[in-house]
């Protein structure tokens, strides 16, 4: 039969987050959109399962996306997704990464495209 079941997490946060990894493409059939964005502070080593951090998205004077990655992850959180416009993907066993390295950003909605301090 041509059903689709899909089922989501209990916590809000990671409720949202696979909704838009996987609802979303399954009800559009369009690809997730993705950007290339700098990180505006360190991020510690990623553990053994596959990540997406809420993160604020911004873009520099001088062109640059950057991503700044909620201070609190915790899955019981709605608030750093009313500040988030992108989820920040983190392989599994990614080492810590430092102010400016390049990361892979999903983007959740439409970023404010001005110089921002993440907060």
């Amino acid at each position: 039969d041509s059903k689709r079941v899909l089922g989501l997490p209990g916590n809000p946060a990671s409720a949202l987050v696979c909704a838009h990894l996987f609802l979303q493409p399954l009800l559009t059939g369009a690809p997730l959109p993705l950007v290339k964005a700098r990180l505006a502070a360190p991020l510690p080593a990623n553990g053994p399962r596959e990540q997406y951090m809420r993160a604020a998205i911004s873009l520099t004077d001088g062109g640059v996306v950057m991503a700044h990655a909620a201070a609190n992850q915790d899955s019981s959180l709605i608030t750093p997704f009313i500040r988030s416009a992108g989820l920040i993907r983190r392989l599994p066993g990614t080492p810590g990464m430092e102010t400016g390295q390049v990361v892979d950003c999903i983007l959740i909605r439409a970023p404010r495209w001005t110089d921002q301090d993440g907060s």
